[in-house]
């Protein structure tokens, strides 16, 4: 490796996973990485009853080497590590309720889990390797999108298509071991794999899910050709016929700004979603909630409301859409549905967005009105990383006004993961007391001598049958 390739954005990148380690990461992230942790797998396992073509549904037979297969979410089964990879990863997105990182915004979780259960159960990873890697993997794809998302999406392009298979391949890179050079070259050939556009989200229809989970298992697929020794051009990036020409159009590239950018830990930011809707409609539809029950009106005493958000949130694609929704792609994307459905029914699920032309909820969402602002205007604090906040204000019948005051993100933490997991539980096939082991050891995952244990813990059938396996030990 010439020193000019060794000075690359690629060469940096790896470099900091690489240097990644257990010891070094603040106690608040590594809580935050085991609540995005958790909060994936429980929007996964209560994804169990949605039917979502593409999924493996083959009944592999047995014998196939270990390091070969991989669980499904799904079923409990094993199949090949890439379709497992990609199943799992669809069924993350099902509900469009996985994280999104909202400063390259990019769904990350989908694809940096998904991969990393099958380098689990493959390699044997421990808890604090599996959140290393994790952690890794959303610092590598968040400094990538951070630096171009906005001129991507201006394009055309679809943030997580084009970011989430570097997150997915750092993080599959870091947690198979194979130091800065394998890494590098993981990151290199995932470029290459880098795809989706947006116009789903203005026509509705489904390619969104195949985006995301391609993007897992093409990120996964890059890391392990790395490993067998496949090179990737060290200036994938910023060459000139790199990544950031092709999809930003950007002829020079600030590696200072893109590598300088590693000193804050992304995942701290990670936005994760209460609702089944765009991660852009979450704060507008927590505000109205909240009013609705701290005031107890209902959908037919509004007669009118208004919400402040940035310019660059109502101007994603999908967003601002009055009217019917032509499907519930369209719904989950539109705020003026999102907030119709809050109004009516005093909260918001997949079955609310089926019903995309029910007449009551297409009548409240007639009443919203946006005020976009800038987003160094949506707060008095000093501007803050694009996190999607929101503020609302209410007009009734009555003649009040009322206010859900400063605009604020979305609110959610430990505690709203297992609130969710209650409301989840029908649809996740386990009962209540398999969810609380799984989400104990969650939480305690750098505790834990053998990541692929959690696997077991989702596993439906063995569920069903009252077992209760013990756990392997702690780590010292």
């Amino acid at each position: 490796m010439t020193a000019e390739d060794k000075s690359s954005i690629i060469a940096g990148l790896a470099a900091h996973l690489d240097g990644l380690r257990f010891e070094q990461l603040p106690v608040a992230v590594v809580e935050q990485a085991k609540t995005v942790l958790c909060h994936n797998l429980v929007v996964a396992l209560g994804a169990r009853n949605l039917s979502v073509p593409g999924q493996d549904r083959v009944a592999w037979p047995d014998g196939a080497p270990r390091a070969a297969t991989a669980t499904r979410l799904t079923d409990g089964l094993r199949g090949p590590n890439e379709a497992s990879v990609y199943t799992n990863s669809l069924l993350m997105g099902a509900r469009a309720q996985h994280d999104e990182h909202p400063g390259s915004v990019s769904h990350f979780g989908s694809c940096v889990i998904p991969p990393l259960l099958a380098v689990a159960e493959n390699r044997s990873l421990d808890g604090r390797a599996f959140l290393v890697a994790m952690i890794g993997g959303y610092q590598v794809g968040a400094a990538i999108g951070r630096s171009s998302v906005s001129a991507t999406t201006r394009r055309g392009f679809r943030p997580t298509g084009l970011y989430g298979p570097f997150a997915g391949a750092g993080a599959v890179a870091k947690a198979c071991g194979g130091g800065p050079t394998q890494i590098a070259n993981a990151l290199a050939i995932a470029a290459s794999s880098s795809a989706g556009i947006t116009q789903m989200w203005k026509r509705g229809t489904d390619e969104w899910r195949y985006q995301t989970a391609a993007a897992a298992r093409n990120g996964f697929n890059a890391a392990m050709l790395a490993e067998e020794g496949a090179a990737g051009a060290p200036d994938a990036l910023e060459g000139t016929a790199g990544f950031y020409r092709a999809f930003a159009d950007e002829e020079r590239t600030d590696r200072n700004a893109i590598l300088g950018g590693l000193g804050k830990w992304a995942i701290s930011d990670v936005l994760l979603k209460p609702y089944p809707v765009c991660a852009i409609n979450q704060a507008a539809v927590q505000r109205v909630l909240e009013l609705r029950q701290s005031h107890r009106f209902t959908a037919g005493d509004v007669v009118e409301i208004v919400v402040s958000l940035a310019d660059s949130d109502r101007s994603y694609p999908g967003v601002d859409a009055p009217g019917r929704p032509s499907t519930p792609t369209a719904a989950m994307m539109s705020m003026q549905f999102s907030l119709g459905v809050a109004l009516v029914h005093g909260g918001l699920d997949v079955s609310h967005l089926a019903d995309h032309g029910n007449p009551a909820v297409l009548k409240a969402a007639a009443k919203v009105k946006f005020e976009s602002r800038p987003e160094q205007a949506l707060d008095t604090m000093p501007a803050q990383p694009a996190d999607h906040r929101a503020a609302v204000q209410i007009r009734l019948l009555d003649g009040r006004s009322i206010s859900s005051g400063p605009a604020r993100a979305v609110e959610y933490d430990r505690g709203g993961v297992l609130d969710l997991a209650r409301d989840l539980l029908p649809a996740s096939g386990l009962s209540w007391e398999a969810m609380e082991a799984l989400t104990n050891f969650l939480f305690t995952m750098e505790n834990r001598a053998d990541a692929a244990q959690l696997l077991t813990l989702c596993n439906p059938s063995r569920m069903r049958e009252g077992a209760a396996a013990p756990l392997q030990g702690s780590l010292s």
